[in-house]
């Protein structure tokens, strides 16, 4: 049998009684769970987009199931795959109105229980299911700005499959805690590198290296201000280990007047941690690349021995 086949026989099992609603939301959480966004695709050029976007095709699904790497076309062909076996009524469509060379693909299913046609954007929802959070792509009525399945009856069907509990609920409060304790601090700079420090109560060290960026940029856009978010900027970096990239992710933060401040998260410890700007330079002479420059990390490496440290991107 196919990963595909496998995969529909492992759902069979796993959802004996559910309703279909159930059965696609038990496969949704799952999948989001397993999957990460294809990073040759996250950070690469326009060519490297185009590239991985053209392979992704329906015949590839069960291939990209088995790797766990996807990019939109990828999940959505593989929920189609998945849940047509399944008897759903379900399609793939590219955005409406998006243009773009790479155009943005998700479902829609036709419900057999009469309800309006509603939406499937796995790759937008994996960050908030990696996270624990509710999910946000589930269930919008297609074509319309209302939901076919509202938000208590999606806590409902996430209580009966187990993506929460009354005691491991969603996430999402989680930011709203964190917006009243920074609440306390006026100094820009503290509060940002409080924030860092306690970014994530989740800490999933299996968590997607995009996912988890994505995550923290929706976090950071929620508690601060267009004008304090225009300050501080995300890095890409990663480390050759074992002939493996290890990505990290970078964030410094800007201040009138003041030394920009520099982190870098702490997958272990699920927190960013500052670092001098020394600290980041003796990195890169251990091999850490940077994939956009910092001016003034620049100017601190022309003064050492020539490494492979920054890339432009």
């Amino acid at each position: 049998m196919s990963s595909i086949d496998d995969y529909v026989e492992k759902v069979k099992k796993e959802t004996e009684g559910f309703s279909e609603e159930e059965m696609i939301r038990h496969i949704y959480i799952d999948l989001g769970k397993r999957l990460a966004f294809n990073l040759k695709f996250y950070l690469g050029n326009s060519k490297a987009k185009q590239q991985v976007y053209s392979h992704s095709t329906k015949a590839r699904a069960g291939e990209a199931l088995d790797q766990n790497i996807i990019i939109c076309k990828d999940s959505s062909y593989i929920m189609e795959a998945v849940l047509t076996k399944l008897g759903v009524n379900i399609i793939t469509i590219v955005a409406p109105s998006d243009d773009r060379k790479c155009a943005h693909v998700y479902n829609i299913v036709k419900p057999k229980n009469g309800k309006k046609p509603y939406v499937l954007d796995l790759q937008v929802d994996m960050e908030n299911i990696q996270a624990h959070m509710r999910t946000t792509e589930f269930g919008k009525t297609a074509g319309e700005s209302n939901r076919t399945i509202t938000r208590d009856e999606l806590e409902e069907i996430d209580l009966k499959i187990g993506y929460i509990t009354k005691k491991d609920y969603y996430t999402d409060e989680y930011i709203d805690l964190l917006r009243l304790n920074t609440s306390m601090f006026a100094d820009f700079g503290e509060r940002m590198q409080f924030i860092l420090e306690n970014i994530d109560i989740m800490n999933n060290k299996n968590m997607g290296y995009a996912e988890r960026v994505k995550h923290h940029d929706t976090i950071l856009s929620k508690l601060l201000s267009f004008e304090e978010f225009l300050r501080i900027k995300q890095i890409d970096c990663y480390k050759e280990e074992n002939g493996n990239r290890n990505h990290i992710s970078c964030i410094t933060v800007e201040e009138p007047k003041k030394e920009k401040a520099i982190y870098l998260f702490s997958v272990e410890d699920n927190q960013y941690k500052r670092v001098s700007i020394e600290e980041l330079a003796k990195q890169v002479e251990d091999g850490l690349v940077i994939l956009r420059p910092i001016p003034e990390l620049k100017k601190i490496m022309k003064k050492r021995p020539e490494t492979p440290g920054e890339e432009g991107r």
